[in-house]
């Protein structure tokens, strides 16, 4: 798919990765809708790219937020080509066995699920609903869907010992399952010209990983190089496969070849 001319939305699009791909597809001539709820952020983004990029507050914990998102699109460009899932964050709540099993801790699991995978859900399905509609370009193509699920899919994420009381399970597992949701979201879409794939980041220097501990716990882990990557490294993955139409139903590793 051409992205000269497509009209985007990107959940998470304020800052990291999501804000790397808007600026990569602005920048390309696409028209962009970034949702996120951070809105100082957002707005400020939205400013610097101009009048192709549109601002707005949208949860992705909330299904009639994404689904003003994706009408707000419409309205303003008629269309959706290419929807880029990025919004998401790791869970806060250890999992412990020094102690009883709390509802805080389930709660926390839950809203992990509920944001990172359940929210993939409904972009995913509100996007190819709105995709669906289009009339297919000389390839046959109607949109292109891509997730942002993250090596914790398949990894140990962090090299902790076993019996580790600091690990979350939250975003190991909300991870995992965006694999298969993007497996499933292809079949479903795939009678109607819709692709949809999934990047697996390693490593990458964004907001959730800007801490001092993060340069001794993934670079060891990675075969070359052994440093973080940039948000821009994953953007450029996302435009690949924008562009090239035979790329379908893939979970694309953007990691240095992490081991673990």
């Amino acid at each position: 798919m051409k992205i000269a001319g497509s009209v985007a939305w990107i959940t998470g699009g304020a800052s990291g990765i999501g804000e790397a791909a808007a600026e990569r597809l602005v920048g390309q001539g696409a028209k962009v809708l970034i949702s996120d709820i951070n809105d100082i952020r957002g707005k400020d983004l939205a400013a610097r790219l101009g009048e192709n990029c549109l601002y707005m507050t949208a949860d992705n914990t909330r299904l009639e937020d994404l689904q003003a998102a994706a009408k707000t699109v419409l309205d303003k460009w008629g269309r959706l080509d290419i929807a880029i899932n990025s919004a998401g964050r790791a869970g806060l709540g250890d999992f412990m066995l020094t102690q009883p099993p709390t509802a805080e801790q389930r709660e926390d699991f839950e809203y992990v699920v509920k944001l990172n995978l359940v929210g993939s859900y409904d972009v995913g399905r509100i996007a190819a609903y709105a995709m669906s509609k289009n009339q297919p370009n000389e390839h046959g193509e109607r949109g292109v869907i891509i997730l942002i699920a993250s090596m914790a899919a398949d990894k140990v994420w962090l090299p902790f010992s076993q019996g580790t009381e600091s690990m979350t399970m939250g975003y190991g597992s909300s991870k995992a399952g965006i694999l298969g949701l993007g497996r499933d979201l292809a079949v479903a879409g795939s009678g109607y010209g819709i692709r949809v794939n999934v990047v697996q980041p390693g490593y990458i220097k964004t907001p959730l990983t800007d801490f001092p501990e993060a340069q001794y716990i993934w670079p060891p882990m990675q075969l070359f190089p052994k440093d973080g990557g940039h948000p821009d490294n994953i953007a450029a993955m996302c435009q690949q496969i924008i562009e090239n139409y035979f790329v379908n139903r893939a979970n694309i590793r953007v990691d240095a070849g992490v081991v673990g």
